[in-house]
């Protein structure tokens, strides 16, 4: 039976425990035109621990990019400090700067064991953890690169936007990468929708790169197109139930939640499939403390019927504190 979920949603913060001194505008697609400095990013993260503990969040999500990586450590015990006022469980997803430096067992183990307080890791890690099936990577295979969680009636499924392999720092969030027991992330990925349909539970996937239409072809350096596509038609179909696929007659079709993009909030319904696109917490101006973004997802429990047997969610997406149209809160209500 499905009921409610409420998940609060951070993008993007870039946590900076050192100041550099004059906007970066950084050449790679991302949006990165910002100003890293302790002021700033604290307060995105902050806003969002208030924000998560006011409209009572089921689960808040650390969503990639929320710390910068150099120096690594420093930034990952800072954002863990910040977070600690959330009264709510909190998962994580990686994105490609919170190990982006080095990618190596080294950098996971320096991520994980400062957020070891906010996030479940080691023996406290959630169900189904995949880790990529590389020599270079899994400083401890029990801390969740990509996982699952049910709750509410909701198949939660978390896929970091990083994977390393063969030493060298990945995008393939959902490509044909292999993890342990040479099981593929597609593969793990089918396993999860087959459980969430089994169990009649609706599918959430939290990822950090977004692979709705569109994406891993408007980004204009080859950097990303060399990267970032890998993988995504065949998630897409997986997700979808199309092309290879198409025998998965989904009874709930995901919602697909995705960041990496900073200055872009959109939602596009496409073959069932809702993606969601939230807006990146940091692209504010020099010791500016005023402004920041976040998001909190509300998925209730009046799905709508589609007939035969299926339904497709019924959600609502608020925007908190800056964002692209405006600063006032911003509602995408389903019709």
């Amino acid at each position: 039976m499905q009921g409610r979920l409420i998940a609060s949603l951070l993008y993007d913060n870039h946590r900076s425990t050192v100041d550099d001194g004059e906007v970066t505008a950084f050449g790679d697609g991302d949006g990165h035109v910002r100003q890293l400095n302790p002021i700033s990013t604290q307060n995105g993260v902050l806003q969002f621990v208030a924000t998560s503990n006011s409209v009572g969040a089921d689960v808040a999500v650390i969503g990639g990019d929320n710390i910068n990586d150099n120096p690594q450590q420093a930034n990952a015990e800072a954002l863990a400090a910040d977070l600690a006022g959330l009264t709510m469980p909190a998962y994580q997803i990686l994105g490609h700067h919170d190990v982006e430096s080095d990618a190596t067992p080294t950098a996971y183990a320096t991520y994980f064991t400062a957020m070891a307080g906010v996030i479940p890791t080691g023996n406290n890690a959630p169900e189904n953890v995949w880790w990529p099936n590389d020599e270079n990577v899994g400083a401890n295979i029990d801390d969740p690169v990509c996982y699952s969680v049910s709750l509410n009636g909701f198949k939660l499924i978390f896929t970091s936007g990083i994977i390393a392999s063969a030493g060298t720092l990945g995008f393939d969030t959902l490509g044909d990468m292999s993890g342990q027991a040479n099981i593929l992330l597609i593969d793990w990925l089918e396993d999860r929708l087959n459980e969430a349909e089994s169990a009649n539970e609706q599918p959430i996937i939290f990822a950090h790169i977004g692979i709705r239409p569109g994406d891993g072809v408007d980004f204009p350096d080859p950097f990303h197109q060399l990267n970032i596509v890998s993988g995504f038609a065949e998630a897409r179909e997986l997700i979808e139930g199309t092309g290879s696929y198409a025998a998965k007659d989904w009874k709930r079709k995901s919602i697909v939640v995705a960041g990496h993009k900073h200055d872009d909030q959109s939602q596009t319904y496409f073959n069932g499939v809702w993606y969601l696109q939230i807006h990146g917490d940091n692209h504010s101006l020099p010791d500016d403390d005023t402004l920041f973004a976040h998001a909190v997802l509300d998925v209730s429990a009046n799905a709508i019927s589609l007939g035969d047997g299926k339904f497709e969610a019924n959600w609502s997406l608020t925007g908190y504190g800056i964002h692209t149209n405006s600063r006032e809160k911003i509602k995408y209500l389903l019709a």
